[in-house]
């Protein structure tokens, strides 16, 4: 297979390749597509999945404009994928071409562009990371619009992580009082979870996700080749996400997961101590704002140990799984008043440990904390009763193979304050997500005054 930047999404007419897509989704083959339907309140949409999905882009623009947010290190990696797949103009296509941002920086096209061709307004680009998604960006990505005249008609892509998803989307909702997006997510957490379901938000000091909305998205389009330019640790942010669906919903779907990415443990440790020296030089850059994004891209690639996770044989067929879970509770409870609250699973206790560390991924990545967070309430769940004996030792068991650490022993005081401000609090009590057996997550309330109890004893 080409490399992913290499490999265009248009004919050389720049018209889009969907037919040929279409074909191979109902003869199967290395670029079939898998497709399904989320079936929202306000609106259906699509869900393509295989390397084909982004000949979808031109298809749902139509005539419509667009602006691309994004960050600088995927904007590195891939931004003439994207590029290459709406089919824009020679004169577009050479400006951004020509355009190498550092981070944080804001490409405006002219106005006038080729008849025929989709229109792209801007591409705002943020720096890469959790801490990008603060009312400082959001600030920054309504003035990149009201200076690139984006209007309720024209469309915003996010084309990145789930930080980039929820960022972008919370954008689009809030903008005019609410435009369509179209979500291309870039890492395996955002493609099986935060890319699916409408839940847009940006953080607070005070807390993660604090400031959303609920927004679906016109579309999601989900090309596994992305995933060959993942760090293994943020590979690892997205397998957290597929364990926590398996253990709510799909018992089976967990010795699949385990099948496919069993690599994952078998990492030598030079590797991972590269993986880990590399992240941190990456992350000092990023902060000093000294070197390109495609420099450090470039370093980034070079540090992976190699895992092609797009020649998977069942790679599609394991997104379109995990995919699934999310849309099937989504569409009973889009809102989350009721069975949509299960997706939390972990993400109590997980989301106030990201919290105390400043959401630094140096110190821990969301996938880390939502592993901590799904070891943690099943232990207190399993001592209390609520949990079948050995589900706790099933889901560490699983958890190590797949190259987590297994969680140390919960400080509840250190991270009282962060759960008492999280979403599923309210003055009645907390709302935690506990598993039954594998496969059987319910709901638990915990009274106001017995939350201290139920995570210190």
């Amino acid at each position: 297979m080409k490399p992913l930047q290499e490999e265009a999404m248009v004919d050389a007419a720049g018209n889009a390749t969907s037919g040929v897509a279409k074909n191979l989704q109902k003869t199967g083959g290395e670029h079939s597509v898998l497709q399904m339907q989320l079936k929202g309140q306000d609106h259906h949409y699509d869900i393509h999945i295989g390397p084909q999905a982004l000949s979808q882009l031109p298809l749902l623009l139509g005539a419509r404009r667009c602006a691309i947010v994004t960050d600088d290190v995927v904007w590195a990696l891939h931004g003439k994928t994207l590029c290459g797949a709406l089919g824009l103009s020679r004169v577009v296509m050479s400006q951004l071409e020509g355009w190498k941002p550092v981070s944080d920086e804001t490409l405006h096209l002219p106005q006038a562009q080729d008849e025929g061709s989709i229109q792209l307004l801007s591409v705002s680009v943020v720096p890469n990371g959790e801490a990008s998604k603060n009312m400082d960006q959001l600030s920054r990505l309504y003035k990149d619009f009201v200076k690139g005249g984006l209007t309720r008609r024209d469309m915003v892509i996010a084309f990145g992580g789930g930080v980039i998803g929820d960022l972008a989307g919370y954008v689009a909702a809030t903008w005019l009082r609410g435009v369509d997006f179209i979500q291309v997510p870039t890492s395996l957490l955002a493609m099986v979870d935060s890319s699916v379901g409408g839940k847009v938000a940006i953080d607070l000091p005070e807390g993660k996700n604090l400031v959303g909305a609920f927004h679906q998205p016109k579309a999601v389009l989900v090309d596994p080749r992305f995933l060959d330019t993942l760090p293994r640790r943020q590979l690892r942010d997205g397998i957290a996400e597929m364990v926590k669906a398996a253990m709510i919903r799909d018992e089976a779907l967990l010795p699949m997961i385990l099948e496919q990415f069993s690599d994952l443990s078998g990492a030598s440790a030079a590797a991972s101590e590269i993986d880990s020296e590399m992240a941190s030089e990456i992350a000092s850059e990023m902060v000093s704002q000294t070197t390109p994004a495609a420099d450090v891209a470039s370093r980034q690639n070079k540090s992976q140990t190699t895992l092609s996770i797009s020649s998977m044989p069942e790679i599609n067929k394991l997104l379109k799984r995990a995919i699934n879970i999310k849309k099937i509770v989504v569409e009973s409870d889009e809102k989350e008043i009721g069975d949509r609250k299960l997706l939390n699973f972990g993400h109590t206790l997980g989301h106030a440990a990201e919290s105390r560390v400043g959401y630094n991924p140096e110190l821990m990545t969301h996938g880390e904390g939502v592993a901590f967070g799904m070891q943690w309430i099943t232990r207190i769940s399993e001592k209390k009763g609520l949990s079948e004996p050995g589900t706790s030792a099933l889901l560490e068991s699983a958890l190590a193979q797949l190259g987590f650490e297994i969680a140390p022993l919960l400080d509840f005081s250190s991270l009282k304050n962060w759960v008492l401000r999280d979403k599923k609090m309210t003055e009645k009590g907390l709302e935690v997500i506990l598993i039954r057996k594998a496969g059987e997550g319910y709901v638990y309330s915990l009274a106001a005054g017995d939350v201290d109890d139920f995570f210190n004893k």
